[in-house]
């Protein structure tokens, strides 16, 4: 029980606190440089609780994470925080989505086209070449007496729509 509980010294650089989410009237900070340190989380609860228009803060040393309800806002919270040597307050940067697959095939298909439009003067793309392809295999379905649908027909129709859509 003998001890001792240093928070930080005001020479010490203050923690950082993430946003981790934020909402009316609730605001989850996250305060991963002293996670397991009940001591520091007991005192972060302590000093938030007096805030005006705090109802209620939750604090998990584990999870690094303080909940803060009420009507405070966040220049508030880091105001009172800084002045408490307690911590900083600092917004994540927005996360960066992974692309899926749909879009990073697009994508690529996309610089292929500019390429291959570049390198022939805009005379050859992508969609001339599978216009002329889906073209080519209608014509020869017909050709080779193959009327069953969907072979000859869905090739025609494709054809058709790329040079429809092409016009455009």
């Amino acid at each position: 029980m003998g001890q001792e509980i240093r928070i930080l010294s005001r020479t010490d650089r203050l923690p950082e606190a993430f946003v981790a989410h934020e909402m009316p009237g609730r605001v989850r900070l996250k305060i991963p440089s002293r996670r397991n340190n009940n001591a520091y989380f007991e005192a972060v609860l302590g000093s938030l609780s007096q805030l005006s228009g705090v109802v209620d803060v939750e604090v998990n040393s584990s999870t690094a994470s303080v909940l803060i309800i009420g009507s405070v806002t966040l220049p508030e919270i880091e105001s009172s925080t800084k002045a408490s040597h307690l911590f900083t307050v600092d917004r994540l940067p927005e996360k960066k989505t992974r692309k899926s697959i749909a879009v990073r095939l697009k994508n690529g298909v996309f610089k292929v086209n500019k390429r291959l439009s570049s390198i022939t003067n805009g005379v050859v793309d992508i969609p001339s070449l599978f216009t002329v392809s889906f073209l080519a295999m209608g014509v020869s379905q017909i050709l080779s007496g193959n009327f069953g649908l969907p072979a000859w027909y869905t090739a025609l129709w494709y054809s058709l729509n790329m040079i429809d859509k092409s016009e455009k």
